[in-house]
């Protein structure tokens, strides 16, 4: 059993403060009763992460806490991060053809819903936010970019033809798909101290490996038993691992496998044992945890607050590390990234 603390509840204890800010933008931009905001709190209620403790859409608080007493000033980029991974999570699926549990509600609603939520409500936040217009400023250019380098991200998140994948090659995917959106968060609270571009820089670089490390703990839950990236032809870097772990045969039969698994479930059991073979969980363990030690070594050098934040920050770090490296028999809560 994955061994749980207390280490984020000073990160979560800003959970009303910033479902407040939420609200007070909905009310701001979407006049009531409009059809755009019934579609939105959809949207919204389809976040992965609604009312849960553990909630890293709150990541800029921690960030701003390892820098300053008082977080507040970074209550609005996590309202503008919940709206934009409430709106990513609904595009994914979209793309992804989960259509299972919309209901009443259309593809196309749900598509203009998460496009107001990834860009055009997170430009409502910024507006609306008291700080500086340097900092407004500063925070339009990483909301663009970081959206761009998801996107880039989400477009290069395809299986070869040959089935194969490198782990450098889905590290790319990675950083933009999953680690853009937390460099932003990270870039967009450190801001609110400083204007140094290689502090700035710093800050951002921590965010993307972080989100890295996020994505992988989500990747553990595919490997014991869902297989739903594979089957949706999106590479991982478990299987990344396993192709350079693997030679010869074995390569050529996971080769095989990745291609077969989405409509045999006998060959969807052998994949997962072969992702899941000592030598390949071996491999992979050391890649992850250096992944860990470079993000943890970042977060001591930035950090300077005396407060519980960097402490909270280590132990996301150290949770999913421990939960990104599967075994054949662990028995996980099925948590969203």
């Amino acid at each position: 059993m994955i061994r749980r603390t207390p280490s984020w509840r000073c990160v979560d204890s800003w959970s009303s403060e910033v479902g407040q800010g939420i609200s007070e933008v909905l009310a701001a931009a979407c006049p009531p009763r409009s059809l755009t905001g019934r579609t939105v709190a959809e949207v919204l209620r389809r976040d992965s992460y609604g009312g849960r403790e553990g909630n890293p859409r709150l990541f800029a608080l921690a960030v701003l806490g390892c820098l300053r007493a008082d977080p507040t000033p970074a209550v609005d980029i996590s309202v503008l991060s919940h709206l934009w991974w409430a709106g990513a999570e609904v595009l994914d699926d979209l793309i992804d053809r989960k259509t299972a549990g919309h209901g009443s509600w259309s593809s196309g609603e749900l598509l203009i819903g998460a496009t107001a939520c990834l860009d055009l409500l997170p430009q409502v936040v910024i507006d609306r936010s008291e700080v500086p217009a340097a900092i407004k400023d500063f925070w339009r250019k990483e909301l663009v970019d970081g959206t761009l380098a998801a996107a880039e991200g989400q477009l290069s998140d395809l299986l070869p033809a040959d089935g194969s994948v490198s782990w450098q090659q889905t590290m790319m995917s990675y950083l933009g798909k999953a680690g853009a959106a937390y460099g932003r968060d990270a870039a967009m609270a450190a801001r609110l101290v400083t204007a140094n571009p290689v502090q700035l820089r710093n800050w951002r670089d921590f965010g993307w490996l972080f989100g890295v490390l996020r994505q992988l703990r989500n990747d553990v839950l595919d490997s014991t038993g869902q297989l739903e990236d594979l089957t949706n032809s999106t590479p991982t870097l478990l299987l990344a691992c396993a192709f350079e772990t693997m030679s010869g045969s074995r390569r050529q039969g996971l080769r095989s496998l990745v291609a077969d698994a989405a409509g045999c479930p006998a060959d969807a059991v052998a994949l997962r044992r072969l992702l899941t073979a000592d030598d390949v969980i071996t491999n992979y363990h050391s890649r992850v945890t250096s992944l860990g030690h470079r993000a943890r070594s970042m977060l001591v050098r930035l950090a300077s607050s005396g407060s519980s934040y960097p402490d909270a920050l280590l132990w996301m770090i150290d949770e999913a590390v421990e939960l990104a490296v599967p075994g054949p028999h662990r028995e996980l809560e099925a948590v969203p990234a």
